[in-house]
């Protein structure tokens, strides 16, 4: 008989819509906080009398 593949743990292994689901929210909480990091440094420069 033969035994079905399956993942860590005896589970069957996630779906692809899943990962690729993980995948785009690490992607967009990357760029968010990269978004993020741009404006503060934006803010410090326009504080220290940078004006752009």
């Amino acid at each position: 008989m033969a035994v079905a593949n399956r993942g860590r743990g005896g589970k069957p292994p996630r779906p692809w819509l899943r990962r690729v689901g993980w995948m785009l929210l690490i992607w967009v909480a990357s760029v968010a906080a990269l978004g993020a990091a741009a404006l503060l440094l934006r803010l410090l420069m326009r504080a220290a009398g940078m004006h752009s």
